[in-house]
């Protein structure tokens, strides 16, 4: 039970690899003063954040659960909402797609982001968790198959940590590739933030068109199953 579960939310939360904003936050931290610590410190934060929703999402839904466990009508509200979340990705994926080239991250952002404190950079790395609300849709998705599932409650809680620090895989590889290989690593790693850059619109909307695809088959199997 526990690693079919496991398998389907880690398969959920794979769009957690295309967090191009995120894997360009820590790739300008290494580049920095004091980068390692830095970026460890984003990562930290950003990882946490993660971690703590999962929980809450735990608690939380367990006692909806219980609470609606005899109003079996409302168990149409999950495909909804799924079908509406893929919906809502696709019809972003393609406006984005309609409107052409925008303009990149400004050079200002860059100034400050190079200027934060250990602290601060924390700080932001546990504020993106919620204020980014494509990767907080994808990541709640994740978590709903580990707390709709029947697993134990403590079970529940290590799997959300194994969740969320693989729905930030791709922000920790450019980490652990410096704290390995340090200076060596600075070119590659100079590389990839050159081609991310280059194809952050291009990522950004093949994540909103797949994942918004999936979503919206889930929830349509979700709710056919229910029939």
């Amino acid at each position: 039970m526990l690693h079919t579960v496991l398998i389907e939310a880690l398969a959920i939360a794979s769009g957690g690899l295309m967090s191009v904003g995120s894997i360009l936050v820590v790739l300008l931290l290494l580049g920095s003063k004091g980068g390692l610590r830095k970026a460890s410190a984003y990562f930290a934060g950003y990882a946490g954040g993660y971690i703590l929703i999962g929980w809450t999402a735990v608690f939380v839904g367990e006692r909806l659960m219980a609470a609606s466990a005899s109003a079996p009508r409302l168990g149409w509200v999950v495909p909804a909402v799924s079908i509406g979340l893929g919906a809502l990705f696709i019809a972003v994926g393609l406006n984005k797609l309609w409107r052409g080239e925008q303009s990149s991250t400004p050079p200002k952002f860059f100034a400050a982001l190079d200027g934060m404190s250990t602290p601060r950079v924390f700080g932001l790395g546990a504020m993106i968790t919620v204020i980014n609300p494509k990767n907080l849709a994808i990541y709640l998705s994740a978590v709903s198959v580990v707390v709709s599932s029947n697993l134990l409650r403590t079970h529940k809680v290590v799997a959300i940590v194994g969740v969320a620090l693989f729905f930030c895989l791709a922000v920790l590889c450019p980490l652990l590739l410096f704290a390995v290989m340090s200076e060596r690593a600075v070119p590659w790693l100079e590389s990839l933030r050159r081609k991310l850059e280059d194809n952050s619109r291009r990522v950004a909307i093949t994540m909103l068109l797949v994942f918004g695809s999936i979503f919206a088959a889930r929830g349509l199997w979700l709710l056919l199953g229910k029939r």
